[in-house]
This record gives C-alpha cells, sequence and structure tokens, in this order.
C-alpha cells in the first residue's frame, strides 16, 4: 500500500450510527413538550408540505431550525451539544456500529461522521468518538445562529463533494460508507464499499 495514501471509513449519522435522529432529542435539553408541541404546529404545515414535495428540503429545514434555534447564542448551543452528546445519544448508538467505528480505528483508518445534521450539535460528538466531521454549516451572525444554513445543505451529493474536500480522493486508497437512507446514496455508489443499513 502507497505510504501516502489512506483507509477511510465515512459513518453517517441520524439512523445509521444511532437510532433515530438527533435533532428532537437536542431539541428537548431547550423545551418543555408543551413547548415543543407549542412551536411544533408552526412547523407542521412546511414538514407536511415537504413530505407532499411542495416545500424544498432546504426551505423546511430553516423554517424548523428558525423557530426553534433562530437568536440562540453559539455559546448557548454548545453547551446543550455537550449534554447531548455526553448524556443522551449513548444510550441511542447502535452497539455494531460503535463496534465497526472501534475496528476501524484499531486498523488506522481515518473516520469521518458524514452528517445532513448541522455542526451545532453534532461537532461534540464526533469529537468525544474520535470523528472526524463533514456536517451542515450553520449561519452565525454576531455570535447567534440565525436558522439559516451556511452554503449547501449537507446531503445526496453534497457528502461525497464535502468528504472530498476535506480529503482529496487521490489520497484514498479505500473508502468504506454506511448509510441508511436515500441521502446517503451518492457516497455509497462513492465508496469502494458501500453499505446500507448495515447495523440494524
Amino acid at each position: 500500500m502507497d505510504s501516502t495514501k489512506q483507509t477511510v471509513a465515512a459513518f453517517d449519522f441520524d439512523g445509521t450510527f444511532i437510532r433515530a435522529d438527533s435533532m428532537t432529542p437536542y431539541l428537548r435539553l431547550f423545551y418543555s413538550r408543551r413547548e415543543m408541541f407549542r412551536i411544533g404546529r408552526s412547523v407542521l404545515p412546511y414538514l407536511v408540505g415537504y413530505q407532499l414535495g411542495r416545500v424544498p428540503r432546504r426551505q423546511a429545514k430553516e423554517f424548523l431550525l428558525t423557530q426553534f434555534l433562530g437568536g440562540k447564542t453559539v455559546e448557548e448551543l454548545e453547551q446543550k451539544a455537550q449534554i447531548l452528546a455526553d448524556t443522551v445519544l449513548p444510550s441511542r448508538i447502535r452497539p455494531k456500529a460503535l463496534e465497526k467505528l472501534r475496528w476501524h480505528q484499531e486498523q488506522g483508518h481515518r473516520c469521518v461522521l458524514v452528517t445532513a445534521s448541522l455542526t451545532l450539535w453534532t461537532k461534540a460528538f464526533a469529537h468525544k468518538y474520535g470523528l472526524d466531521l463533514v456536517a451542515t454549516l450553520p449561519e452565525v451572525i454576531d455570535g447567534k445562529f440565525t436558522g439559516r444554513l451556511q452554503g449547501t445543505n449537507n446531503y445526496g451529493p453534497e457528502k461525497v463533494r464535502r468528504l472530498e474536500a476535506l480529503i482529496p480522493p487521490e489520497t484514498i486508497e479505500f473508502l468504506y460508507a454506511y448509510g441508511d437512507t436515500s441521502g446517503d446514496r451518492e457516497l455509497l455508489a462513492r465508496a469502494d464499499e458501500g453499505l446500507y443499513r448495515p447495523f440494524h
């Protein structure tokens, strides 16, 4: 093997590495169940519109984020993210996914979390488990999250583009990829070994 090249393992996060999604338990760290329901009612028409194909994914995502998290300081968001990583998400990790991550790390492979979720709440988790992070970026102005995205939502083909921006393709000897939805299709196709729902 060329010593200048590396083996890379790319893990999708929501549904693949952990059960279900990471955003909902994150939001619950900010709001009571009643408050979640109240804000959720305003978001519901956008989510239904997205499911029906009438509202673009990005528009629905930004509306939801703005309603729940817009205006909050990065400091507060990162504090909650650390709580999420330390006390909430460990019980949601799929055991087989953690076992596979540890195997890759023992082999000296570079492991990357590739997710459409925002860095705001995935960075602490990635750091805790020794993963590099490729995630959707938040728009921050004057230290506060606007609720909007910075750049492109890290979904579908963007996952491949962003991964290759982090790790140039010519330096990759072999790429493993693990995913569970249509949003991972391009990443799985790009991999030398792409596995769909391997940890379920």
